[in-house]
């Protein structure tokens, strides 16, 4: 297990959703002085209500957590510092860049990149392809760049090609390419021959609770008639598949879809989507989840197909076979879960795939979900990066730096 180095870790906001580098650096902060940073955007805002929104809520996060008395933009959780970025949202310029990187260094501090921190090997941990490529300046001895999405799917026009153009550059950069995808890592070992797949883990013990039979099923939950069908995490208009569910609610009035999870003013509001079998809950904390997936009689992951989805492995995935529940997805999540997944191209083979699930959910079916995941914890994928990282630290290569 890597251990005594110094990790520098961009990743997204820690908020309901424990995303994987959170999860990563939770187990590496054991042996490792970890900084975590939030998440410092992707994309140059606009003035629409959207994104004037997510900068007030940026700011409210902000004031609402104090942080430690050496600075007003970090706190503690679990082992590692978590830092709240400070810097500008115009990545695509040049002298924004130097001053990002000379504020990110004010709020990290001389523990993180000072001369005593470099008594420990330096790992950059680049989570957006926005991080400032100044940052090398630091001289990390190890550059991960870990892709757990195609973000530059996710933008258009002169942005995409800004965007993409960053990605390109950290995957040629870095010491290390990683993505759970295997649709993805197609694409960057085109672009570099250190790019290596990382799937996602799961927190197999947590989320086996739902089918364990000790959890009350959550108040919010407890009136709403069954069979209900089930999802947590993002609701995006960008990705959230509001025509199938809407079709879905339609066609089988007496089922009760719930939502959970933020959602996006769109899709709150989407005509399909206003009828009573509909529920929003909003978010739900990390560990309240196996609590309502024991109320789910059926998981969904309902995405639209795009560039960014093809790309994408969903860690809910994991999390929904390890409670044993019948999965529904508009992807293909590869061989591996084939015979454990239901996937519906379309509204009508949706719905016939809810309805098998619905009645045809044996325990052996749900032994046999749970057995597939059982052993990809996130401390068997932190022994696998730590593996990667302390090849390139024992390399007999010098690393260049650019």
């Amino acid at each position: 297990m890597l251990e005594n180095t110094t990790i520098i870790c961009f990743g997204e906001d820690i908020t309901h959703s424990l995303f994987s580098k959170y999860q990563i650096m939770k187990r590496l902060a054991r042996a490792n002085d970890v900084f975590y940073i939030e998440s410092i955007g992707q994309r140059t805002p606009t003035l629409s209500r959207r994104d004037m929104a997510r900068i007030a809520g940026k700011l409210r996060r902000l004031l609402a957590r104090p942080a430690p008395a050496q600075t007003d933009s970090a706190q503690t959780i679990t082992d590692f510092r978590v830092i709240k970025p400070l810097v500008l949202p115009f990545h695509q310029i040049g002298i924004v860049q130097v001053f990002n990187a000379a504020m990110l260094a004010r709020q990290l501090g001389p523990e993180a990149h000072g001369p005593k921190a470099r008594r420990h090997p330096l790992v950059l941990w680049v989570g957006l392809p926005t991080v400032p490529r100044r940052l090398l300046d630091w001289k990390p001895d190890v550059v991960v760049y870990h892709c757990a999405d195609k973000l530059v799917a996710n933008v258009s026009g002169p942005q995409r090609t800004t965007l993409d153009a960053m990605h390109r550059f950290w995957t040629q950069r870095a010491d290390l390419t990683l993505t759970p995808s295997e649709v993805f890592l197609a694409e960057l070992r085109d672009m570099s021959p250190r790019a290596h797949l990382l799937p996602h883990g799961v927190d197999y013990d947590h989320f086996a609770q739902a089918r364990a039979g000790t959890l009350d099923i959550p108040a919010d939950m407890a009136a709403l008639p069954r069979p209900i069908v089930g999802y947590y995490g993002t609701i995006s208009r960008e990705w959230f598949d509001v025509g199938v569910i809407g079709a879905a609610a339609r066609q089988r009035p007496g089922v009760t879809f719930v939502l959970i999870g933020p959602v996006h003013a769109a899709v709150r509001q989407h005509p399909d989507l206003q009828r009573p079998n509909i529920h929003f809950l909003g978010p739900r904390p990390y560990a309240s989840l196996p609590a309502y997936l024991t109320a789910f009689d059926v998981c969904i992951i309902p995405k639209v197909r795009s560039e960014m989805t093809a790309a994408s492995m969903p860690l809910k995935l994991r999390e929904y076979l390890a409670a044993g529940k019948p999965v529904v997805t508009t992807l293909q999540h590869g061989d591996r879960f084939a015979p454990l997944v239901e996937y519906a191209a379309d509204a009508d083979q949706f719905i016939a795939a809810l309805d098998r699930g619905l009645h045809d959910n044996s325990p052996e079916a749900q032994d046999a979900r749970q057995a597939a995941v059982r052993s990809d914890s996130w401390d068997a994928v932190v022994a696998r990066l730590s593996d990667l990282v302390e090849t390139v630290l024992n390399s007999q290569q010098p690393i260049t730096h650019c």
